[in-house]
Formats: C-alpha cells, sequence, structure tokens
C-alpha cells in the first residue's frame, strides 16, 4: 500500500515539477498528494494577501483526507518577507485543512539549526538583485552569508519563461563547485525547483562540509515531521541526523 508510513500533501507554484524527485527519492512507504498554486502577478509583494487566500484555498482541498502533513514547496516567495511571514502561511494552511503544516523555507532554517549551522555559503538561481534579499533574510535569522552567488539560469528558457527545474545537474554541480567558502560551515543550495538530490553526496565530498538543498531540506523536514526517521546518506549529512 502506498504512504503506509505517511502521505503528505505537497502545494507547489504551477510549472514546478518537484513530485518527481521526491517521489523517487523518499524513504520508503511515504507517498505525496500533488497540488498547483499559481504565483502572484505582476509581483510577490503587490499580491501578498492574494497568495495567501489562495493558499488557503487549496489546503481546504485537502480537508478531511487521511493526509499527515501539508508542505508548501517555495523557497523564492519569502525572500521579501521574513520568517514571521513563512509561520502565517502554516498557519493558514493548517486552519484552512486541520492538517499539521509547513513550508519549504522553515524546513530550511530548521535543518541549519539541526546541523548547527551559524556561516553559510549560498548559490541560487537568482539574479543578484534578488541575492541580496535572500542574504538579508537568512542573516535577519542568524544565519551569517559568508557568500552567495547566482547562476545564469535565467538564460535557460521555455517558451520565453524561465525555468528552474530545466537546469540538469551537470550545470548546477558544475556551478556549485565554484562556490566561495570562505570560513562557511556549511554550503546552501536554494531553489525547490533545482534538481539538487542527485548531487549532494557529490558535493559534501567536494567541500568536506554538509550541504543543504531547498529540495533536501523539505524532504526532510516532511519526513521527520511525520516521525519516519529513514536515514538516506546519499542524501546528505542532514538525512543521517
Amino acid at each position: 500500500m502506498y504512504g503506509w508510513r505517511a502521505r503528505i500533501g505537497l502545494i507547489t507554484p504551477m510549472g514546478d515539477n518537484i513530485e518527481h524527485a521526491f517521489h523517487k527519492y523518499a524513504p520508503e512507504g511515504v507517498s505525496f498528494a500533488s497540488t498547483k498554486i499559481p504565483l502572484p502577478d505582476p509581483t510577490f509583494e503587490q499580491c501578498r494577501d492574494a497568495y495567501l487566500d489562495t493558499l488557503e484555498q487549496v489546503s481546504c482541498l485537502y480537508k478531511e483526507t487521511d493526509i499527515d502533513l501539508l508542505l508548501l514547496g517555495c523557497t523564492f516567495g519569502s525572500h521579501n518577507r521574513d520568517i514571521e511571514w513563512e509561520q502565517t502561511c502554516a498557519d493558514r494552511m493548517e486552519k484552512a485543512s486541520n492538517i499539521p503544516s509547513t513550508t519549504s523555507n522553515l524546513t530550511v532554517l530548521e535543518a541549519f539549526n539541526t546541523l548547527n549551522v551559524h556561516k553559510c555559503a549560498i548559490l541560487t538561481p537568482y539574479l543578484d538583485s534578488e541575492n541580496e534579499k535572500e542574504r538579508k533574510y537568512w542573516e535577519s535569522n542568524g544565519i551569517s552569508v559568508t557568500s552567495i552567488s547566482g547562476m545564469n539560469v535565467d538564460a535557460i528558457t521555455r517558451k520565453g519563461k524561465t525555468i528552474y527545474s530545466d537546469a540538469d545537474e551537470y550545470f548546477i554541480y558544475q556551478n556549485a563547485k565554484k562556490v566561495h567558502l570562505d570560513d562557511a560551515d556549511a554550503v546552501y543550495l536554494d531553489c525547490i525547483q533545482l534538481t539538487t538530490l542527485e548531487i549532494i553526496d557529490g558535493l559534501e565530498g567536494f567541500y568536506q562540509l554538509p550541504v543543504i538543498t531547498s529540495q533536501q531540506a523539505a524532504l526532510w523536514g516532511a519526513v521527520r515531521r511525520c516521525r519516519v526517521g529513514a536515514k538516506l546518506p546519499q542524501l546528505g549529512k542532514l538525512f543521517t541526523m
């Protein structure tokens, strides 16, 4: 039977495709039921209330189901907000569904704390302007960002739109090798759309440091909240804790 250990409701932006990675790498007995949510237009800041309302409506679809946890898989939107915004999202999801809820950025912060990370080098698919927002976001949450750099993922488009999930493992790995470690405790690869689960083990060997990615932390945080304690060392040190 699918989901005999845990059943997780996954809410992701329209066009995102992280379901494949989660189904492929999740511990045995963990299943996912996925629903999409449109990203605000024209900007997240202008439409944040509408985003919350839509998130609440989508969460309501899971009410009275046998789902154990709801997970919002979107890291980008919070860079203009703060960690309280993440908790607001989780609270609204839980209220609408009567199901315990969390978000990917909340799980990333939990991953930092679990690995005792205080100084982190960050790689993102974003432009410099967005990276500066992300630097301020994590530093406001007690993480010193020793370096932050972006990959030219905006050059990867489909039908005129940037598709972060189209960046393949080779592209990400080669960019990740260029990260300036300085005195970082860990390396963080941001954006839940990036294909990262396949390369974590190799990067930890290369860096000799823990590697945290948005995909990995979201999967780890979700299954741990469902009391699934399977250790998956191929997904990095975090999954051995």
